[in-house]
């Protein structure tokens, strides 16, 4: 991978990968130097990328290890999606994005499980497709077209 196309990764991914980074260690600079490692770790390591997932997932998986590193490191309390309503207000844009204000958005995902709340957030927040959120959560593509489907259909009934 040469510089060109590192740079072209870091320009389409950073802002979504600097917003998973804040979402984990809940610190803007720790996650503007995570963002950094993340693509230090990107150059050493360019050669491995064998392309069984997009980049992106690629980049999320290493953006989530350096944050529960970090984490780790400073023994501080593991947070992922715990709080969504948080990482909702790292993006208020998200209420236009799906024509919703941000309040009513916390308001539907208090009414899903965990899970569906994870895939929300992902297809949503994070704009992944199906089978990077089946990756990332270790559940298969079909089981997260399935609870799209839902969340969807409940989303209807919550609007009307």
């Amino acid at each position: 991978m040469d510089r060109a196309e590192i740079q072209g990764l870091y320009e389409k991914y950073g802002a979504a990968l600097y917003r998973r980074a804040v979402s984990i260690v809940k610190n803007d600079q720790s996650a503007l130097e995570i963002l950094q490692d993340v693509f230090v770790a990107v150059i050493k390591s360019a050669d491995s990328f064998r392309g069984e997932a997009s980049p992106y997932t690629w980049l999320y998986r290493i953006t989530t290890n350096l944050c529960l590193n970090y984490l780790k490191k400073n023994k501080r309390e593991v947070v992922e999606y715990d709080d969504v309503g948080a990482v909702l207000r790292g993006r208020p844009e998200m209420g236009n994005h799906i024509g919703l204000p941000l309040q009513d958005i916390q308001k539907f995902l208090q009414r899903l499980d965990d899970l569906s709340q994870k895939i929300f957030v992902y297809r949503y927040w994070d704009e992944m497709n199906q089978e990077e959120i089946a990756e990332i959560l270790g559940i298969t593509r079909k089981t997260v077209y399935l609870r799209l489907e839902k969340i969807e259909e409940r989303l209807r009934k919550f609007l009307k």
